[in-house]
């Protein structure tokens, strides 16, 4: 039977590589399972974390408190984990969001500012903020967590061993403060007894004082009958000193008064004698100048007297001469007119005589084209010729002089003035009457002389040109000729309106003279008496000049007078300003004197008042100073002992601390922990989970490859049938077991303590593993596989291969005992990292599971032994159908 399963697997090659593939499947699971997290508390440096530094440093204790600055710098120096300083909060947020970092760590603005109120009426936490993902994943989250619980206590701790520093400087200080203290109070102790000893002194002599006292108070009375006397002896000094004030201050007031007055004559007298000299000097001026005036009246007086007879003549003289400019304004006016009609008479020929030379020249400008044109320039000429002859016979005849000559009669001109005006305006008229005249005839000469050429030489385009140019001289020659005879005209204008205002002037002028010939002869009679009361003024200059010398003597006599006045006063009027000053000040001291000594004898009676009560005060004072000498001997014991307790307080609080106290104080516990089992890394740990599945993975494996119930051979028994399939799945087992758990070793770094103890634990579990499987496809046939997987769920839920079992619910907590796998794992972890325990209760478990398991197998297969008997053995079909309803079924649907 045993041969026959193995000379199977040799006939079928295949199936050898099978099962030795299915014997590599817990060894790929556990080795690959736990390489990928054989120890991730080791690579926790590569975990990214972000810090976000927001504090703002402060100054504590004269110190520069920085103390997010110093965290940030100790983290990134940290390999605790993979410390990343991010800038901004919310960077560090996003990139937590996108997965680049596992947490957060965030340290507020107020985080050094907040370490600094530990004796502050409202002390604040330092608050340490850090924000992770478990999304992304749970396990780097809880790691993260346990990183800022061990920062936070970082932090505490440096804090701590900062307000220690702190502290022991302050413990220091009181140190110091009560020495100071206990030496102050020894001497409070040492001043205690001196002042008892200066208090009986104090009492010895408040008794003598009570009693002098007494004869004190009657000494007074006298004297308070004595002041009132003496106030009344200086009330009537005072009334006295108040009338010779105001005497004084009378005088005062007058010899100022003189003084002014006194220095007002001194100026006046000084005035007085400038105006005398100036006097003087103006009368010798006056003396000279009277005899000069004198000398030129005379002279005066005989010219006007000769001019009487002159003014008579030039105003007979300037009567003529205005009446001949009236008559020469009255022709010039005439003239002007005729010089218009002249003007405008020439404007008329010259616009007739226009007229012909244009007409000449449009002739003139078609004389190539029509010969009829030339006859009929040539008579053109001749009407010209004409005209311009009658121009100058109707110059010549012109009444122009006859008009002039008519004017200067009526005015009544002298000959020579008509002569002179006849010849003016014919001389201008003519020279430019002939010039005009003399020009056109030339003109006309020349067209004349161009015509004949062009008769006679016709069509010669030259002389045609010539006829043009001389007609157009001719034109010329006529507007200068008359605006010749418009300047005429305006000038004549002119000369009118000039004559006019001439007339206006010698009328004027002859007014003028005829008064001054009316006023001569008063004139004369006036200069004669000037001529006399100059002569007078001269003779009585010479006695006023005599007068005022004798003036200027007395004026400065009295000048010299008042100046000696005037230096004396101010002497006078400070000494009497002295007196009554003086006087005032007298009157006031007896003032003073008389209310003091009012004050003084109300004094006196307070005095003697006060004479008694002190008479009483003392005697209660030395009462009292009994009783102060009682306290002061309480007070001088309590100081001694101030000052001993003070002293032993300052010895106990003298110390030095150093580092180690500071860190004594901030970390007062020390953990020590001992570790009783070797577990280096999170592999180790799971490892004896991770073997138990992978096992129980590979019994799966194989009862799906390898038929566990159809024998090879007809079986002697159900034993023999149990005993062949044993030879295959109990070896597998072994080969399975030894090369997942020396491949781990080797692949993985495991390094067990028990290593044949772990190898023997975990080949038990593998038989386990393989009877329960076995076991469930063979009750089961295919549908066992699912079975199988159900009980690997349950058991993985319920071993605690992972977490402690009192983790889980209640459910897997109650089939926690009740699970192989239970057995198997706590069997791995004694064998493989606990010293000193033993595996044995673990390994008897597993061997008993196993004998039960077998057992049952083995009554399996003896009933299905019988209905094997019964059938035809060589039909494949109809054995698998023993095995269950179910194979029957799938038999039935097969055949």
């Amino acid at each position: 039977m045993i041969k026959a399963e193995w000379q199977y697997i040799k006939q079928h090659k295949l199936m050898m590589i099978v099962l030795i593939v299915v014997a590599l499947i817990p060894s790929i699971y556990s080795v690959t399972f736990l390489r990928s997290m054989w120890n991730p508390y080791g690579e926790m440096n590569r975990l990214p974390v972000a810090v976000v530094n927001q504090d703002k440093s402060v100054n504590y204790q004269g110190k520069h408190l920085a103390v997010g600055q110093s965290l940030t710098t100790n983290l990134k120096r940290s390999k605790a984990l993979d410390f990343k300083v991010v800038p901004s909060e919310q960077q560090a947020q996003n990139a937590l969001k996108a997965g680049k970092y596992y947490m957060v760590l965030t340290v507020p603005k107020s985080f050094s500012k907040n370490a600094t109120t530990l004796m502050a009426s409202n002390p604040k936490r330092m608050q340490l903020n850090y924000t992770t993902s478990a999304g992304h994943n749970y396990t780097a989250s809880k790691m993260t967590n346990s990183a800022a619980g061990q920062i936070k206590d970082q932090v505490s701790h440096e804090i701590t061993a900062t307000y220690a520093k702190t502290l022991f400087g302050a413990v220091k200080q009181l140190d110091s403060g009560m020495q100071t203290a206990g030496k102050a109070n020894g001497k409070m102790a040492k001043g205690g007894q001196q002042l008892k000893s200066g208090d009986a002194a104090l009492t010895n002599n408040l008794n003598k004082v009570a009693n002098s006292s007494l004869t004190l108070a009657n000494g007074s009375q006298k004297v308070t009958t004595g002041l009132g006397q003496y106030v009344s002896g200086v009330q009537k000094a005072q009334a006295g000193n108040q009338k010779v004030t105001a005497g004084l201050t009378q005088f005062e007031s007058a010899s100022q008064k003189l003084q002014s007055g006194a220095t007002k004559l001194a100026t006046g007298a000084t005035n007085l004698n400038g105006g005398v000299d100036k006097y003087v000097a103006a009368a010798g001026k006056i003396q000279n100048g009277s005899s000069q005036l004198n000398s030129g009246m005379q002279k005066l007086n005989s010219s006007v007297s000769k001019m009487g007879s002159s003014t008579a003549q030039l105003n007979n003289g300037m009567t003529a001469m205005a009446s001949g400019l009236g008559q020469l304004s009255t022709s010039s006016q005439k003239l002007s007119a005729a010089a218009k009609q002249l003007a405008d008479s020439s404007s008329t020929n010259t616009a007739a005589m226009q007229s012909q030379l244009d007409s000449l020249s449009k002739q003139v400008a078609g004389l190539n084209s029509n010969d009829q044109a030339v006859k009929s320039l040539d008579k053109s000429l001749t009407d010209l010729k004409t005209a311009v002859a009658g121009l100058d016979t109707n110059d010549k005849d012109s009444d122009l002089s006859s008009k002039v000559s008519t004017a200067a009669d009526q005015q009544k001109l002298t000959p020579a003035q008509k002569s002179a005006m006849l010849a003016a305006v014919k001389s201008s008229n003519d020279t430019h009457q002939k010039a005009n005249t003399a020009a056109v005839t030339s003109a006309m000469n020349a067209v004349n002389s161009s015509v004949d050429q062009l008769t006679h030489s016709m069509p010669n385009s030259n002389t045609t040109a010539a006829l043009s140019a001389n007609l157009g001289k001719m034109k010329a020659q006529q507007t200068a000729e008359n605006g010749a005879l418009n300047r005429l005209a305006t000038g004549s204008a002119r000369l009118s309106v000039h004559l006019v205002t001439a007339t206006q002037s010698a009328n004027q002028l002859n007014a003028g003279t005829a008064t001054l010939a009316k006023q001569t002869p008063a004139l004369v009679n006036g200069v004669g008496q000037l001529t006399n009361g100059s002569s007078s003024l001269a003779a009585n200059s010479t006695k006023f000049a005599q007068s005022g010398q004798g003036l200027q003597a007395g004026a400065t006599t009295l000048s010299n007078g008042m100046s000696k006045l005037n230096s004396q006063m101010p002497a006078v009027v400070a000494s009497t300003s002295k007196l009554a000053a003086g006087s005032s000040a007298v009157g006031n001291g007896l003032s003073k004197l008389a209310t003091s000594g009012q004050t003084l004898a109300a004094g006196s009676n307070k005095v003697a008042n006060g004479n008694q009560q002190l008479a009483n005060g003392v005697q209660q004072l030395s009462a009292g100073s009994k009783k102060l000498g009682s306290g002061i001997d309480q007070v001088t014991g309590g100081a001694q002992q101030l000052s001993t307790k003070l002293g032993t307080a300052a010895d106990q609080a003298n110390v030095d601390p150093d580092h180690a106290t500071y860190q004594q104080v901030a970390q007062p516990v020390k953990a020590d922990h001992t570790e009783l089992d070797k577990v280096p890394n999170n592999g180790t740990a799971m490892a004896p989970y991770m073997i138990a599945v992978s096992l129980f993975v590979g019994a799966i494996a194989l009862n799906m490859m390898f038929n566990m119930y159809l024998p090879k051979a007809y079986p002697k028994s159900g034993f023999d049938w149990l005993i062949s399939k044993m030879t295959i799945w109990l070896p597998f087992t072994f080969l399975e077991s030894f090369l997942s758990f020396n491949l781990v070793c080797a692949m993985d770094g495991l390094r067990p303590l028990h290593f044949i103890s772990s190898f023997g634990i975990i080949w038990l579990w593998a038989i386990v593993a393989m009877a329960l499987v076995t076991l469930l496809n063979l009750i089961f046939a295919q549908i066992g596989s699912f079975f199988s997987m159900v009980l690997l769920v349950i058991q993985l839920g319920g071993s605690g291969g992972t977490y402690p079992i009192q983790l889980s619910n209640h459910f897997f907590e109650a089939i926690h005992p009740w699970l192989p796998m239970t057995y198997a794992v706590e069997g791995m972890r004694k064998t493989l990292m606990m010293y000193n325990n033993s595996a044995w209760l673990q390994a008897g478990v597993l061997i008993g599971v196993i004998a039960v398991l077998i057992t049952v197998m083995w009554l399996f297969y003896s009933r299905r032994y019988v209905q094997l008997s019964q059938i035809d053995f060589e039909n494949p079909k109809a054995v698998a159908a023993t095995q269950n309803r179910l194979t029957q079924r799938m038999a039935k649907v097969a055949g």
